[in-house]
Formats: C-alpha cells, structure tokens, sequence
C-alpha cells in the first residue's frame, strides 16, 4: 500500500499529498492543489505544472494563500520526468475539464493534446472549442478531481 492515497486522472497517477508536507515535494511534476474533504475526491483549486516542485510549491508561490482560503489541504502531485510538453499537455486538459477557480489565466491555445486524453475528453474539448458544449453539472456545484 502506496503511503499516500493514489487517483488516477487521464491516465497520469496523482498521489494526495497533505499540503503541510509541501517541503518535500520535489521532481518535475503536474500539481493540483485541491480541497479534500476526506474521501478523496478532491476539488481542484489551481493546477500546474513544473520543473522542479522543490523551491517552487509552497507559501511563496503566487496562488498558494489564496488556494488556502478556499480551504486548500491537499496536493495532488504527478512526477512527469519525460518533459515539459507532456506536462503542459496533461495541465492544460486538467485545467480545461474542471475549470479550478484560481486558474484564471487562459490555457495556451496550442491544440496537440497526444495520449493525454481519453475519447471522453475530446469530446469535451472538440464541444469547447466549437462554442457547443453544455454543462450537466448542476448550478453551484464544482467538478470533482
């Protein structure tokens, strides 16, 4: 059994990590830093990505503070060694399909999403991108990761 519970989101493997262990984060990742309200289904507040976690994530990142007051306790950290387009690809489709409040900045408009994504998010996306798509979720309520 992994220390840390493990979700499985577009074929990448996060580990939820409490955020007051964020000093020992490190590695080029995709991050999501989340609210867990214990059963491990957690909604995402901002996602991103980067070289190093280590010196990157923490009280001084730009959306750290404001992903607290929304009630961040959780990081959901994928280790991505393989480089940074498979990163910027899985954070882009992460941030497309469930819209976390603190990701204001738009996604780059690249479209060559590779293997990241499952047949169910290119129909999500192809919609999005055609102006169609509709949401099912009820008023109010967020995604869940």
């Amino acid at each position: 059994m992994a220390p840390y519970p493990i979700i499985r989101r577009h074929r990448a493997h996060f580990s939820i990590i409490p955020a007051s262990l964020w000093r020992l984060l490190r590695g080029p990742a995709v991050y999501v830093m989340a609210y867990d309200p214990g059963d491990h289904v957690v909604t995402p507040l901002y996602v991103g990505e980067t070289e190093q976690l280590r010196g990157y994530i923490g009280p001084t990142h730009l959306k750290w503070q404001d992903a607290l007051v929304r009630g961040m306790n959780v990081v959901c950290v994928h280790i991505e060694p393989r480089g940074e387009q498979l990163r910027r690809n899985l954070e882009r489709v992460l941030r497309e399909r469930y819209k976390p409040p603190l990701n204001q900045e738009p996604t780059p408009a690249d479209t060559a999403y590779g293997d990241l994504v499952d047949a169910e998010d290119r129909k999500v996306l192809s919609a999005l991108q055609d102006g169609r798509h509709q949401s099912t979720s009820c008023k109010g309520t967020r995604k869940r990761f």
